[in-house]
């Protein structure tokens, strides 16, 4: 645009430019929703499901709260130790 201002570009070079330019943004926009996509096809085909009340709250996300998932405490009848 500044080309075109200072006259050294026609405005046609500016339209084809920002035409380029929204075709590469609309193919970033469809390439991200094919990754979540297949990210969620993924989950599925490994046995994965989509249940809200696993979500973790809005508390547990601001504590100390991992997804990973949590050992039971020993006194839970996990032995750790061999007889």
């Amino acid at each position: 645009m500044n080309q075109f201002q200072g006259g050294t570009a026609p405005f046609t070079t500016v339209v084809t430019a920002q035409i380029q330019l929204l075709s590469y943004e609309e193919s970033e926009l469809t390439i991200r929703q094919n990754l979540f996509l297949a990210s969620v096809l993924l989950i599925q085909d490994l046995g994965g499901g989509w249940d809200v009340n696993l979500l973790p709250t809005k508390r547990e996300l601001e504590s100390d709260f991992s997804l990973l998932p949590q050992l039971p405490p020993n006194r839970a009848g996990l032995r750790l130790e061999s007889p």
